[in-house]
């Protein structure tokens, strides 16, 4: 790699035909580039669609070949029931190795930047929320976590055509769930759970938490949780949510570094240090800041961060939000909800606004979940599939679909007074 830094440091030019065994496709745009190589824009030759393919790097073709088997699992596993980007075909190109997905819009983070950080209303929260679920039960089924849930691994198939269709993406740093234990990566902080922060027995529990902490985002127009140091993430987390009880935190392998044990006569308890003595005993030097955290007792004051609804069912389903996503932010990775579970809350159902016909609001709910109707209603958990599924889906490759050309979204705001301006008018003096 060091004697060849053409190879280690190959980029992916317009125009150029990348070619698999049975399939042509010109590249026509650079969507994206980072640490994993490139994603391109690519028109199959013959057949004019359009598709997206990830283009990695060397020194990731290992986590490449990992996505590009999780990826055909989903697809024999739920096909396309699953709200997960479509895997079409692997190949080489020149010792880079290809993913052909389909071609979608443009990620949450992104979507939400557009719109100058003005959150989406409740009822349009929803309708991500339950095909981010479905995505999630289908995974948990397979024994699969995803590991770096974010508003930038979830992608629109098209914010015109398809208004709040979304699908999950990105794949390197999945694994089976039984295998997280051996596995080091730590998800962005604002999406971190205080199991990974604590280092405790991890599962698929984490990708719930990360869904909480996209569901958030997508409500506020910010990051619940702050991004400047674990400590002072783990610090807003007790504050909103409760300490860890006493239990957990003597079994996790890091709770030396932010709590204390205070011990009585036959009985010891946790406390977590002071922001001097942390800083004292890990010589690590943090900020804390201001955000919107600062004006939170707890979750509940969730409610007071949205102007007043005059329909009482709009309040309703506020508090109805703000109850599944207390479930979905447990602190406790065991008592946190199930993707399954989540499917069945009142607020993803919308039995909490059953009957109430004569309600704008519960109509114009009604039919925007209409538009991502769910799958097969499900009461209890699945079992995960055999090994002889497992098998088949390492051997098929079967054909995708592709996506349209997407219609161009409104200009990224570049001016911090310009995001401001938006978010008064949105949030009032909550901003």
């Amino acid at each position: 790699m060091a004697g060849n830094p053409s190879k280690a440091d190959f980029n992916i030019q317009k125009n150029t035909v990348l070619c698999s065994k049975t399939n042509q496709y010109l590249v026509e745009d650079i969507l994206g580039c980072g640490g994993y190589g490139q994603v391109v824009s690519c028109k199959k030759l013959g057949t004019d669609e359009t598709v997206a393919i990830k283009v990695v790097k060397q020194s990731k073709y290992a986590s490449g070949k990992n996505e590009m088997k999780i990826l055909k699992a989903i697809r024999e596993f739920k096909s396309d029931k699953s709200n997960i980007v479509c895997f079409l075909e692997h190949f080489d190109y020149q010792n880079q190795f290809c993913l052909a997905l389909e071609r979608l819009d443009i990620n949450l983070h992104d979507f939400i930047k557009c719109k100058y950080f003005v959150p989406l209303d409740v009822n349009e929260i929803r309708v991500i929320a339950q095909q981010l679920l479905v995505a999630l039960n289908v995974l948990k089924n397979m024994g699969v976590t995803h590991r770096d849930i974010k508003c930038d691994n979830i992608m629109l198939v098209d914010h015109v055509l398809q208004p709040l269709s979304v699908k999950l993406i990105d794949f390197g740093l999945s694994t089976r769930t039984y295998n997280l234990t051996n596995l080091r990566f730590k998800q962005p902080l604002s999406y971190r759970s205080p199991d990974v922060i604590l280092d405790l027995p991890l599962d698929e529990a984490i990708d719930m938490w990360g869904l909480g902490c996209v569901l958030s985002f997508l409500y506020l127009g910010r990051h619940l949780f702050p991004s400047g140091s674990e400590y002072e993430t783990l610090s807003v987390m007790i504050k909103l949510l409760g300490q860890p009880h006493d239990t957990l935190l003597t079994c996790a392998f890091s709770t030396d570094t932010f709590f204390k044990c205070v011990t009585g006569e036959f009985t010891h308890s946790w406390l977590l240090k002071t922001a001097d003595e942390y800083v004292k005993d890990s010589g690590e030097q943090i900020v804390l800041r201001r955000g919107v955290y600062s004006d939170l007792n707890s979750l509940d004051d969730l409610q007071n961060m949205r102007p007043q609804a005059k329909d009482p069912f709009e309040k309703a389903d506020l508090l109805s939000f703000i109850d599944l996503l207390k479930q979905i932010l447990d602190i406790n990775p065991s008592r946190r909800i199930t993707p399954i579970n989540g499917l069945n809350h009142e607020f993803i159902t919308m039995k909490h606004l059953s009957g109430a016909t004569n309600s704008p609001y519960v109509t114009t709910s009604y039919k925007k979940m209409e538009k991502h109707p769910e799958t097969e209603p499900e009461v209890g958990e699945s079992t995960p599939p055999g090994p002889s599924q497992s098998q088949t889906a390492e051997e098929s490759l079967d054909s995708g679909k592709n996506k349209a050309d997407k219609h161009s979204l409104p200009p990224v705001p570049n001016s911090d007074s310009a995001i401001r301006m938006q978010r008064r008018t949105y949030f009032g003096k909550q901003t």
